[in-house]
């Protein structure tokens, strides 16, 4: 007789078990069809294809930031406005449009199916964002024969994996995107082999089989006591802001997060897995990989923008030490030239060219940097002391407080 542990029968305990129990019926019954167990095949690595740009059938968003059969997760607190984010993307998508950089490969059919917002709330969503997209009609058309909603609120892990495969066999769609990911676990979050059963054993299956994106929203952990979230993590780190097992993170292609700056209008849009593939550039050129995103300038408008400058100084406020500290920044990142730092402070601050100036010396003073002569002796050139240390990002790259304004730029 089999008897299950207190804790519970692995997949090979309980074969292992029933083998045991009854062997005749294990060599009847099984044995003649493991060897029917679909295997992959295996591939020799010369065969393996890559597509020039824009060729290949597979890619969703540009330079394969998401592809079909892949997901990409966007994390970010309770209450942020993640569903009217998901609501901007679905929409500009339906009309070929890019969203903050975020260029579709072609016209995208997405399905939304979600269990937090009634029939009103999704209402006032499109409404919102199509009121702030203010695409010609031709596009809103376009935009809104693209986007469905499903409201799914019952049914959770392969029961709601189940009913996903069901529509996707009558009606497909280039994303599907999913949200919240906690109303459809149905398990441990922090448990991987919760995480990992519903991830890969369920959904990756799915995706593959219907050749499907996955956009798949899920909530951060509760901000610390002292108010700060994760003030000293850097680059891919934010990819674990995610609430539960690090699975989570581990499996999903590409990571989008959405981070607070303490701010109630202005929040980071940071690439935190697969950034480096997005076209974002600083206002030096440079790539980045995060933006700054606002609430829509009217307040009673759901929508997303690229925030005002002077939203943005209020949201990352202007001190003596930051722009000491951008001033190291944009230097290790390769503008040495002191006449272009000095214009930087002055469009970074609004101050004058005498106060900019004061700037650098304050930063001299200070021992971050020192001043020498260039090749021209009428050039000068801001070196590094190595006192004070740059700020970087994703690759390696420098991650400027002037922000992105949200434009397609080659990288």
């Amino acid at each position: 007789m089999i008897g299950p542990s207190r804790t519970g029968w692995t997949p090979a305990q309980l074969l292992e078990g029933l083998k045991q129990a009854d062997p005749a019926f294990w060599a009847q019954h099984v044995e003649p069809h493991e060897s029917e167990i679909s295997l992959p095949e295996p591939l020799p690595i010369g065969k393996l294809k890559l597509r020039k740009p824009g060729e290949d059938p597979d890619e969703l968003l540009r330079d394969r930031f998401l592809c079909r059969g892949g997901a990409c997760m966007l994390v970010g607190p309770t209450g942020v406005g993640k569903s009217s984010l998901v609501m901007q993307m679905a929409l500009s998508w339906g009309a070929g449009r890019p969203c903050f950089g975020l260029t579709p490969a072609t016209t995208m059919r997405t399905l939304i199916v979600q269990a937090e917002n009634d029939e009103g709330d999704m209402a006032e969503m499109r409404d919102g964002v199509m009121y702030g997209l203010k695409l010609p009609i031709g596009l809103a058309r376009m935009a809104w024969e693209n986007v469905f909603i499903i409201n799914e609120d019952s049914r959770t892990r392969d029961g709601f994996v189940r009913v996903l495969d069901g529509i996707l066999r009558e009606s497909p769609f280039d994303l599907l995107v999913i949200d919240p990911l906690l109303a459809y676990l149905g398990g441990d979050a922090s448990e991987q082999r919760d995480v990992s059963g519903f991830l890969r054993n369920m959904l990756n299956p799915l995706l593959k089989r219907h050749r499907i994106g996955l956009l798949l929203v899920h909530h951060v952990n509760k901000p610390p006591s002292n108010g700060t979230q994760k003030p000293d993590w850097q680059a891919s780190d934010f990819a674990y802001l995610g609430s539960g097992s690090a699975e989570f993170a581990n499996w999903a292609r590409a990571i989008l997060a959405i981070r607070s700056l303490g701010s109630e209008t202005v929040y980071e849009l940071r690439a935190c897995k697969r950034g480096r593939r997005l076209p974002w550039c600083d206002s030096f050129g440079r790539h980045t990989s995060q933006q700054d995103i606002a609430y829509h300038r009217d307040g009673n408008t759901i929508c997303w923008e690229t925030p005002s400058k002077e939203a943005l100084q209020q949201a990352r406020p202007v001190t003596a030490e930051s722009i000491v500290q951008d001033i190291v920044d944009w230097i290790a990142a390769g503008t040495a030239d002191m006449k272009t730092i000095r214009e930087a402070v002055q469009d970074l601050t609004g101050c004058s060219r005498h106060k900019a100036h004061d700037s650098i010396y304050q930063a001299v003073e200070m021992g971050a940097i020192r001043i020498q002569d260039g090749v021209d002796r009428r050039e000068k050139l801001l070196v590094l002391t190595g006192k004070i240390s740059p700020r970087f990002d994703a690759g390696n790259q420098n991650r400027s407080r002037r922000g992105n304004d949200g434009n397609d730029r080659p990288s």
